[in-house]
């Protein structure tokens, strides 16, 4: 990617997201079997092998765009564990869900900015996320090929989250499976991690929104609880308390 055409152009990228992009091109330059990136040709056509376009990290770095913010809404629960059913009669529950593996490919801690690499289903994508709390910057997520995608969430190594999302219509219950290769249901598929969460349009809407009933409990908020989100899983695993 051309930075300088991005600093003098629209917008500036600071330092920490710069040197995360470049990052990014440098695993992928790794990757490659003949350690050049494949980039693909006016015709759309490329060699087999593990790619990204500039324009890739171009759609990455527009989070640093003023001009065009985009804003992930969200609020988050914590499900008290012994107020669950078993991870079966949830299914029975609610049928309607997915499997996601979230794997952390590069950050900035100081900066509390990712690069993230998701499965989602049989879809790969890769995205930046940037902040805390209630609302956190986001970049547009790129569609990766199945090749791509799966050597750079080798790549994350121990840095992976697996879970299972079910749709509660307003909400979604994040059931979680394992998280840096540890697995959190035992033998009669007890969960220990419950996250719900809801997407807001509006900071407004989010900060008048009642609290969920889950299981007939009401779950313990932790939106501001940066121990408790996908990044600090990955990272360090669930907190003990």
């Amino acid at each position: 990617m051309n930075n300088a055409s991005k600093k003098e152009g629209a917008f500036a990228i600071p330092a920490e997201g710069a040197n995360l992009l470049t990052e990014i091109g440098r695993l992928t330059l790794h990757l490659a079997p003949d350690g050049l990136l494949q980039v693909i040709n006016q015709q759309g056509e490329t060699e087999a092998g593990i790619f990204l376009m500039e324009s890739d990290l171009d759609a990455l770095a527009d989070i640093f765009d003023p001009a065009r913010p985009r804003f992930e809404i969200e609020r988050r629960w914590l499900v008290d564990p012994a107020n669950a059913p078993n991870l079966s009669q949830i299914k029975l529950s609610y049928p309607k869900f997915k499997a996601i593996r979230s794997g952390i490919l590069a950050f900035d801690a100081e900066a509390q900015l990712a690069a993230r690499v998701r499965l989602i289903g049989e879809r790969y994508l890769l995205d930046l996320k940037a902040g805390s709390g209630i609302s956190r910057r986001e970049s547009r997520a790129i569609k990766l090929s199945p090749l791509t995608g799966a050597s750079l969430l080798d790549l994350c190594g121990e840095r992976v989250v697996d879970k299972l999302r079910f749709d509660l219509d307003l909400f979604e219950l994040d059931c979680f499976i394992s998280v840096r290769g540890r697995p959190l249901v035992d033998a009669q598929e007890r969960l220990s991690v419950l996250h719900v969460e809801r997407e807001f349009e509006s900071l407004e809407e989010a900060q008048t929104c009642a609290a969920p009933q889950v299981f007939g409990h009401t779950p313990r908020e932790i939106t501001d609880d940066s121990r408790r989100n996908n990044l600090a899983y990955a990272l360090f695993g669930p907190p003990s308390d």
